[in-house]
């Protein structure tokens, strides 16, 4: 939000402004400098503070249906895949490993906690990086 639009909440906040005695008291938000890009981002970022967006991370054997196995998982536990970055730099593991950060859509930590230790009973070494 520009500076013009934090006027009427800057009014109110410092008593400047009385709200009404009967009813709502409304302040209109307004800005014509607002960048739409960003609304995402903040989406993203309250999705993720909520509990909502599990960030994990683990590494992975480089070879065909090692990443389907771990998907599938995540499947049977009602986790929706947001993204997932393979990460084979910067990383000390065999030439025939991966690192493998995901971002699932979770519905609170509880959940989170049942898909990360469903994935550690099946022998997968994973860890939240954010989330939970």
């Amino acid at each position: 939000m520009e500076g013009g639009g934090a006027v009427g909440v800057s009014t109110l906040l410092t008593g400047r402004v009385t709200t009404a005695q009967t009813g709502t008291t409304c302040v209109v938000l307004s800005g014509g400098n607002v960048y739409l890009g960003l609304i995402p981002n903040l989406i993203r970022r309250h999705e993720t503070e909520a509990g909502r967006r599990l960030i994990v991370f683990t590494r992975l054997p480089d070879r065909p249906g090692g990443l389907a196995r771990l998907l599938t998982i995540f499947a049977n536990m009602d986790a929706s895949l947001i993204e997932v970055q393979h990460v084979r730099e910067g990383l000390d593991f065999s030439v025939r490993g991966t690192g493998v950060q995901f971002t699932v859509e979770v519905r609170g930590a509880e959940h989170a906690d049942l898909i990360l230790n469903a994935a550690k009973a099946e022998g997968y070494e994973i860890s939240a990086i954010t989330g939970r």
